[in-house]
């Protein structure tokens, strides 16, 4: 199933025009409409009820600023939260 999921996304990348602009509200509908053709498998996936894709959360980030999306896929809620950062050093994490 991910290399069906993958696949579904490359071809979309490959149809997306070159830009210099973020494309982060056609990747929240590619989530949202994804389809692999399965329901139980889709981006958006329901198994029977028992296990499913309660929501989406969607972090933006760019020189100047960070937001977080998040759509609650059961409650049909929508947020979006300014998120701060700075230029600090990343520290790595040992495994």
């Amino acid at each position: 199933m991910q290399v069906r999921r993958e696949q579904v996304f490359r071809n979309w990348l490959t149809s997306q025009p070159i830009t210099n602009q973020p494309i982060t509200n056609q990747l929240s509908t590619l989530h949202l409409t994804g389809s692999i053709g399965d329901p139980e498998n889709n981006y958006v996936m329901n198994r029977a009820g028992r296990v499913q894709t309660v929501s989406i959360t969607q972090i933006i980030v760019d020189e100047k600023s960070a937001r977080m999306r998040y759509l609650d896929l059961l409650g049909g809620n929508r947020s979006e939260r300014r998120l701060s950062h700075s230029k600090r050093k990343a520290i790595p994490v040992n495994r």
